[in-house]
Parts: structure tokens; sequence; C-alpha cells
């Protein structure tokens, strides 16, 4: 198990946004992300860390 960043199509209430989180890794690359256990001032930070990503890449997504 390893902490590896990967699109999460479904965290909770987190969509389409890449984070690092404890995930099993096989032999053909990430198997299962663990849900984290965070307090809700944590949860509320990834949140706001998660939105800030998503939000960036989309305003960049037409330049590229």
């Amino acid at each position: 198990m390893l902490n590896i960043s990967t699109i999460h199509e479904d965290f909770g209430d987190l969509k389409d946004v890449a984070f690092s989180v404890p995930t099993i890794i096989g032999r053909k690359g990430a198997q299962r992300a663990f849900p984290l256990k965070l307090s809700d001032d944590e949860r509320r930070a990834l949140t706001q860390s998660a939105r800030t990503i998503h939000e960036t890449i989309e305003s960049i997504r037409g330049q590229l």
C-alpha cells in the first residue's frame, strides 16, 4: 500500500479530481483506494483543496 495520486471518480463528496490516498497497487496499477478517516476540519480542508485543483485545471483546459 502506497499513498499515490489518482483521479477519483467518486470519493465521498469529491468527484473527478486527483489527490493522494492510501492505495493498494497491483500488476495493473492502482487497485483499491482506502477511505480516509478525517475530522470535520480535515474533510473541509481536503474538499477545498480538491475544489481549488479542479477549478485550476478547468481554467487552463482550453489553453493546453
